[in-house]
């Protein structure tokens, strides 16, 4: 049996959150920069360029009380706001990590730092492990519940360095 599990880290994972509520659904753009050009007397070409970057998106909350469908560790929703916040300001890139994890053979899932590191280590069938920025994160405190609706998207990032000639 297998769960899933969002995971962002940050500085080598001196920081990590496990998102406590699994959004509904993960949305992923993927493209290239082809173009296409006319040919005289052939007519026109696609010419293949490189991949863009990758971007991720997706809505969850961030729940303000206990609810049965929570995942790992559950902090306070101003938690997970205010760490957010500070990564974007770092303007460094974090992980994005989502994967299929494993469970142990008594079915409860074992606990989170070891889901990541499975996770991390490709011990899993499925997972998408990329440094991003966050390019969006919108929120909003619902009435009643104080729970914290969030859209965030992200961006893959490549590190890059001059190369000395």
């Amino acid at each position: 049996m297998e769960e899933y599990g969002f995971f962002l880290t940050y500085n080598e994972r001196s920081d990590v959150i496990r998102l406590p509520v699994n959004p509904e659904s993960l949305e992923i753009k993927a493209g290239n920069d082809s173009k296409a050009r006319t040919i005289v007397d052939f007519g026109q070409i696609n010419e293949i360029q490189y991949p863009k970057l990758r971007e991720f998106s997706f809505s969850s909350f961030f729940p303000a009380q206990d609810y049965p469908f929570v995942v790992g560790e559950r902090h306070e929703p101003l938690y997970y706001i205010n760490m957010i916040q500070k990564w974007m300001e770092a303007r460094r890139p974090i992980r994005f990590v989502f994967s299929g994890i494993m469970r142990t053979d008594t079915g409860n899932a074992t606990d989170s730092s070891q889901l990541l590191n499975q996770a991390l280590n490709g011990q899993v069938d499925f997972a998408i492990n990329l440094a991003v920025s966050i390019e969006n994160f919108d929120w909003s405190i619902q009435a009643g519940t104080q729970d914290i609706d969030y859209n965030i998207a992200f961006k893959e990032f490549t590190f890059y360095e001059a190369r000395k000639l």
